[in-house]
């Protein structure tokens, strides 16, 4: 019985172990920190100067837009790129004018980060959730959000 119980402790502490070493921060994460600097930003029209932009959803009006540092090297096969540039993306600021929008539809703004807390970008969206890690190559993969009728999921 005492070997039985001692077992079961070692188990518990094993899984407890996995547990805490999953929510652990990893190298290749991305995090995206809320940031209002980001949408005051952009509303004004200022754009970071070297970020390259895309955007997902209707190109008169995506429900998301990021920017990418020009340091980082970005895998955007999910992600439509702003032929325009710097143009484009002002006139959609300009078309998404939040005080006109559904509060399920408002959009907010942050700052991409990687593990250490570098800057990789920003992203603005409708869509509070989005996904992102770097491959074994080291380039940076965004996830684009699709949304059902009761949640965000994301595409893969």
């Amino acid at each position: 019985m005492q070997r039985i119980k001692c077992s079961l402790h070692l188990i518990f502490l094993s899984f407890l172990v996995l547990f805490l070493a999953s929510c652990a921060p990893k190298n290749g994460h991305v995090s995206l920190n809320f940031d209002d600097q980001v949408e005051v930003d952009l509303s004004g029209g200022e754009l970071q100067p070297g970020f390259s932009y895309f955007y997902n959803g209707s190109e008169a009006e995506p429900h998301t837009i990021i920017g990418i540092a020009g340091d980082v090297s970005f895998q955007q096969d999910l992600w439509q790129p702003a032929t325009e540039g710097v143009v484009q993306v002002q006139r959609w600021l300009e078309n998404i004018d939040s005080s006109y929008i559904s509060i399920t539809d408002m959009y907010s703004g942050g700052t991409l980060v990687d593990g250490q807390g570098k800057t990789l970008g920003i992203w603005f969206s409708k869509y509070r959730f989005y996904s992102g890690f770097f491959t074994s190559d080291g380039k940076l993969v965004i996830r684009r959000p699709l949304r059902d009728k009761k949640t965000v999921i994301f595409e893969r």
